[in-house]
């Protein structure tokens, strides 16, 4: 689950980690997308500012294929 705060946390009766989805995006975004095209939108500033971390070098993904 990718909490969008740690404090949320505390709302949970049992224990929970806060499991990041941007390692599994970006692979997808490496395997399945054209990559050259693509573009990452975000509904909101938040967002936008987690958007910026998929920003990916050209030459990285350029290596995985």
């Amino acid at each position: 689950m990718d909490l969008h705060a740690s404090q949320i946390q505390g709302f949970f009766n049992v224990p929970v980690d806060n499991l990041y989805a941007e390692p599994s995006i970006l692979r997808y975004i490496r395997e399945k997308l054209d990559y050259q095209s693509a573009v990452i939108v975000s509904p909101d500033a938040g967002g936008a500012k987690r958007s910026v971390t998929y920003a990916i070098p050209r030459n990285e993904l350029e290596q995985h294929h």
